[in-house]
């Protein structure tokens, strides 16, 4: 084979590289704002919601869903991202009292992760109320693309209107339910 004929697959390989250099590793469900969320911690959070009568997977809801809100609340914990529309934490929690049975909330990793995706909700309605549509659509875009989702457990994909949506994971690398 001529050197001519090897530098494209060099260069498709090196791209390869690249890509997976940037994606999160093997056991990782996502890295978001320098944070890895684990397979495990997925599975734990999943359980332990389970385990108080939460379910978080089903027909319509599936672990890239999860591993999303996930990722959400990661952001929501740090508050950076939102500036001036961060929620007050006394609120969310007055919000998540008036929500859910003080025994759900108990649950340590169920209550982190449903108070984490109610800080983020809240967080992209203070954001959508200062904002016009075309900038929260901008804005929202940025916020969801600083996520990286393991592929096995989809990619978020901006909808016409501002909404995200989580599309179901690699068909090579199954992401489960």
């Amino acid at each position: 084979m001529k050197k001519s004929a090897l530098k494209p697959l060099v260069a498709i390989a090196a791209a390869g590289l690249l890509l997976t250099a940037c994606a999160p590793t093997g056991g990782t469900a996502a890295e978001v704002a320098g944070v890895q969320i684990s397979e495990a911690d997925v599975d734990a959070t999943i359980e332990n919601c389970e385990s108080v009568g939460v379910p978080l997977v089903d027909e319509v809801n599936t672990r890239g869903n999860v591993v999303f809100s996930m990722a959400a609340g990661e952001i929501a914990r740090q508050g950076e991202i939102f500036g001036d529309a961060q929620p007050d934490p006394a609120m969310v929690d007055e919000m998540m009292a008036a929500s859910f049975p003080a025994d759900i909330l108990a649950n340590p990793e169920c209550g982190e992760f449903l108070t984490g995706a109610m800080t983020f909700n809240t967080a992209l309605q203070g954001l959508q109320m200062t904002m016009s549509p075309e900038d929260f659509t901008d804005e929202l875009t940025r916020v969801v693309t600083s996520f990286d989702l393991n592929p096995r457990y989809g990619r978020v994909k901006m909808q016409e209107g501002g909404g995200a949506l989580v599309e179901t994971g690699s068909l090579s690398t199954p992401a489960g339910m």
